[in-house]
């Protein structure tokens, strides 16, 4: 989204062009993606949008390390739950139970 556009309302719609783009063209059972845990606004987008947080960990880019999150929602999902991605393991997808890794600063979110 251009920079200047930014706070505007109009993150709930950019994201749903996405998302509907990738599942035409990609057809896939999930979506994942990861945000900046300082990036508040984004968040939120990504948690209306149906999105729930699986895992932090610490990734370094850009000359400096960041805490990020990992978020993840059924592809199929039409509307946000309660909870947020849904039944996940009625697509033959854990909610990510994933052990952290040695690198990883803190365990998976709950």
């Amino acid at each position: 989204m251009r920079p200047d556009l930014i706070g505007c309302g109009l993150g709930q719609t950019f994201l749903r062009a996405g998302l509907d783009f990738a599942l035409q063209q990609f057809a896939p059972r999930c979506f994942a993606l990861c945000v900046a845990t300082f990036d508040r606004r984004a968040i939120r987008v990504y948690s209306r949008a149906g999105f729930a947080p699986c895992q932090l960990f610490t990734q370094t880019t850009n000359g400096g390390q960041y805490k990020l999150i990992e978020m993840i929602r059924r592809a199929d999902l039409h509307a946000p739950t309660v909870g947020g991605v849904g039944d996940l393991s009625a697509i033959g997808i854990q909610r990510y139970a994933l052990k952290p890794t040695p690198s990883q600063e803190k365990p998976a979110l709950r």
